[in-house]
């Protein structure tokens, strides 16, 4: 099963989403958010009634362990934007956390070895999104990637999972799977590396929460 997560702020018509997913080859989607408790119990409830297979997962953007307790039960994922050191290693820390997203930044890295070794005794998933380095141009993206290519060294050395997500914040964001084997082929996976976190590892994900 090929997913995508998306992190759009509000999920008004899921139709739409389907409909532009199954167009670039995703049968099913995550729809992330730092989610309200009514707010998502609303999309669930939505997400009842389609056929399609959407998925939940609330991202978590402090470092607070009673939030995450608070939506492990009501949502399919738990994700944490890796935006800071602190922030890595809280979610690297934690058992319940599904994805850290996007570990680094343009600016600096924040990903380490210590976050790296514990990300792996608690089998937390480092999902690269396709928006983040779509976002910034010339000498910002060039750092950017200077910073996924260590994280990629560090994943390789501690043998982490990766994901590749577009992390579309809109329509027109969305991106086709050959763009996430591309990207992944790009920061130095092997073509087998690359199919295996975007195809078969997230089909797996999915049927563990049946």
């Amino acid at each position: 099963m090929l997913a995508d997560l998306i992190l759009l702020e509000k999920y008004s018509d899921l139709n739409e989403l389907k409909e532009k997913a199954e167009r670039l080859g995703n049968n099913a989607l995550i729809l992330a958010k730092t989610f309200s408790k009514e707010e998502l119990k609303k999309l669930n409830e939505k997400i009842k009634q389609e056929k399609f297979a959407f998925f939940t997962c609330h991202v978590l953007d402090k470092t607070d362990a009673r939030e995450l307790n608070d939506f492990k039960n009501s949502a399919d994922f738990i994700a944490v934007k890796g935006s800071s050191i602190e922030l890595n290693k809280f979610a690297a820390s934690q058992k319940k956390v599904d994805f850290l997203l996007h570990p680094f930044s343009k600016e600096k890295l924040t990903f380490d070895t210590g976050t790296a070794q514990l990300a792996k005794n608690n089998e937390i998933k480092i999902a690269f999104l396709f928006n983040e380095f779509n976002s910034v141009q010339g000498f910002q993206r060039s750092q950017m990637l200077k910073n996924a290519f260590f994280t990629v060294k560090l994943l390789k050395k501690y043998e982490l999972n990766a994901l590749f997500f577009s992390g579309a914040r809109s329509l027109n964001e969305f991106r086709a799977v050959k763009d996430f084997i591309s990207l992944s082929e790009l920061l130095g996976f092997s073509l087998s590396q690359s199919k295996r976190f975007i195809d078969v590892l997230p089909e797996k994900l999915l049927e563990e929460l049946k």
